[in-house]
């Protein structure tokens, strides 16, 4: 956006540095070394650089207590009213001298350009005739084209982006992640710093629960969305490089009712035992897309992998004993590529997962009144999360405003580059207004006049948009394969590497705003009267 900004300030310079032409020209002429007169220029424009960034630096402060505003909301609808956010957006010493030092750059370097070229003239030319041989010159101006392709391009680019995004975030907002979320919660908290007694008590808290009939099914193990934990997993299959295949996994500790609470259909084997639950066994259930991939066409039932828990190289071996189905358990956006649920660690505690049913008014007051009776003192230090506000919500939410951020700055780009191609056609009217005239004047059509300019100025943009959907093609790329990591959330959801409708849809719509731009110079051209014209300076 930055570049679009700069790459318009320069078009403009051009176009003053034209009409001062003889000015320079006579400055040259008297004696006047070029490296003062490009001082000057340079001077000139770092000095307007410095006052836009001053006017930024002012927008900024007013949007960011917009921002710190809207945040607040934000945070207060999903978290609650009492929830405490803070947040430091006033500008200091670091935000000033990046300001400052973003502008002089911005100055320096898209003044210089304009500043030597203007610098460097045919003195009799230029002094005979300012119109006429320099405003040729300057129509054929490699820079101008140049910067506004490179406008274009960075604005195809940005939509593209954003474009592919908005395609995302449409489909991830009706996502289903495969198992409840509206009718469980978690209990969180802290049991106490004496491991032995807090372990005692997490273990009373869950039995407490697990007596309450308002309590459809009660868990415990690592909650879905909670970050990610994907440790090497080694499996020992049959054709495999030595016999194992080194790779990386999803994990998860859940207990017995773990998948049932969260309402995830178990496909193939069994779920764990109470023994196994109670003593942290080494066997694992594992999702549809982890059977696939690790034993193509096999049954995994009964088959052997290892895994390294601590990341120190040190594996144990766990044995499949189930299969469930795939759900979205650690992004919204992303099917888990293979996910692995391990007997929770008997000397770890876990928040403790709850399916309330769809009687939930009658559910929350049994659930305070079962852990009250376990120990009063323990309800201030644990708090009760539903799935879908505290963990689902916040996901749809942060795609939207990445979405909303990308979609904000491509606009903004693109409506700089329409003012950008128009301000340049312009001045390239005014510039050919005398031409124009002597072409009306033989009796030039007014069809063959608007196709001349016009195309001009689109030769270019033809050009940027080309260059922009092969950086968008580029970006896409990376950006899906680096999301393919599993415990990464894929904000672009759904949406193919060349995604036809957006690609198609932001270069139509590009070129729309861009022959806007250009044919309302040109109508303006065809309208001159050649008596007019031909009198033109």
């Amino acid at each position: 956006v930055l570049f679009v900004a700069c790459a318009n300030v320069a078009n403009m310079l051009l176009a003053r540095g034209a009409v001062r032409q003889r000015e320079i020209s006579v400055r040259l002429a008297l004696g006047a070394s070029r490296a003062r007169v490009v001082r000057q220029l340079i001077t000139e424009s770092i000095l307007l650089s410095l006052a836009g960034g001053a006017a930024g630096l002012a927008v900024s402060v007013v949007v960011s207590k917009l921002l710190r505003v809207a945040l607040s909301q934000l945070l207060a609808f999903h978290f609650g009213s009492d929830f405490d956010f803070s947040l430091n957006l006033n500008p200091d010493a670091r935000v000033l001298s990046y300001a400052v030092v973003l502008s002089l750059l911005a100055g320096i370097v898209f003044g210089l350009s304009p500043a030597l070229q203007f610098t460097k003239p045919e003195l009799a030319t230029s002094l005979r005739d300012e119109s006429t041989s320099f405003g040729h010159r300057l129509r054929r101006s490699r820079l101008r084209s140049l910067l506004i392709a490179g406008q274009v391009a960075v604005s195809m680019l940005l939509l593209t982006c954003s474009g592919l995004l908005v395609r995302g975030l449409v489909k991830s907002q009706n996502s289903d992640p495969g198992f409840d979320t509206r009718q469980v919660f978690l209990l969180l908290g802290d049991y106490g710093d004496n491991h032995a007694a807090s372990l005692a008590l997490f273990q009373r808290v869950v039995k407490q629960l697990e007596a309450v009939p308002e309590v459809a099914s009660v868990a415990y193990g690592r909650g879905p969305m909670m970050g990610t934990w994907t440790p090497p997993i080694v499996v020992k299959r049959q054709g495999a490089v030595q016999g194992a295949e080194h790779r990386r996994t999803l994990a998860s500790y859940a207990s017995r009712n773990y998948l049932k609470t969260l309402g995830i259909p178990l496909l193939r084997g069994r779920d764990f035992t109470r023994q196994e639950s109670a003593s942290g066994a080494h066997v694992a259930v594992i999702s549809d897309s982890a059977a696939r991939m690790f034993w193509p066409g096999q049954d995994p039932l009964g088959r052997h992998f290892a895994l390294d828990l601590k990341f120190t190289g040190k594996l144990t071996d766990f044995e499949v004993v189930g299969v469930a189905k795939d759900v979205r358990f650690t992004n919204l956006t992303r099917n888990d590529p293979a996910h692995v649920y391990l007997a929770p660690d008997p000397e770890t505690t876990y928040p403790i997962l709850m399916n309330l049913g769809v009687n939930q008014q009658a559910a929350l007051p049994a659930i305070w009144n079962a852990v009250s009776q376990v120990d009063s003192n323990l309800l201030p230090e644990l708090s009760l999360a539903n799935l879908e506000m505290m963990f689902v919500q916040p996901q749809r939410t942060l795609a939207g405003i990445m979405a909303g951020f990308g979609a904000t700055l491509a606009l903004l780009a693109v409506l700089m580059a329409g003012v950008g191609i128009y301000g340049v056609m312009s001045y390239i009217v005014s510039q050919r207004t005398q031409e124009i005239g002597i072409q009306m004047a033989l009796g030039a059509r007014s069809g063959d006049v608007l196709r001349s300019v016009a195309l001009w100025g689109l030769k270019p943009v033809a050009s940027g948009m080309l260059i922009g959907l092969a950086c968008g093609a580029a970006v896409s790329a990376v950006l899906h394969s680096t999301l393919s990591f599993p415990g990464s959330a894929d904000y672009l959801y759904g949406v193919r590497f060349y995604d036809p409708w957006t690609f198609v849809g932001i270069s139509c719509f590009l070129l729309l705003v861009s022959l806007l731009a250009s044919m309302i110079p040109a109508v303006r051209a065809v309208r001159v009267d050649p008596v007019v014209a031909l009198r033109y300076e």
